[in-house]
């Protein structure tokens, strides 16, 4: 026998997560790896939510935002999302009411009501006068004359 390798040596190519923070979880540790039939595997890292839970999540779902709350958490974002768009917005209407009068999508208007948005701008449109971009898209800037 010899000594027990390391993570680090064991897979050189892993990227190390450890104590770094993804949304509501901070990485503890390492846990393994999640091994495939194909003979692929992905790195499971080992976290806590802030509410106190801890998981196993695999790396590449931290990285590029899949695992970034656990499903406690993500139930009470739910909860909450949906009765903030229940919530009366004043004479008597609700977000979903609005979003369907002004044509704005249902998560436009919920975004503008969590930041503050007075009530009568809550249904303005997402573009600008005559439905044109506030801003100009310069396109094919580069394009050579024909």
């Amino acid at each position: 026998m010899g000594r027990k390798l390391s993570d680090r040596e064991h897979y050189p190519n892993l990227i190390d997560l450890t104590g770094r923070r993804f949304g509501s979880r901070v990485v503890l540790s390492f846990a393994g790896r999640k091994r495939y039939l194909n003979a692929t595997s992905h790195a499971l890292w080992r976290v806590r939510c802030d509410c106190g839970r801890v998981d196993k999540v695999l790396g590449y779902h931290l990285r590029y935002r899949y695992g970034w709350q656990c499903v406690a958490c993500g139930k009470k974002a739910s909860a909450a999302a949906n009765k903030a768009r229940s919530t009366p917005v004043g004479h008597g209407e609700t977000l979903v009411s609005v979003a369907a009068k002004s044509g704005v999508s249902l998560n436009t208007v919920t975004q503008r009501w969590i930041r503050g948005w007075p009530p009568e701008d809550l249904g303005l449109p997402v573009k600008g006068p005559r439905g044109k971009r506030t801003r100009p898209v310069a396109r094919f800037r580069n394009r050579r004359a024909a």
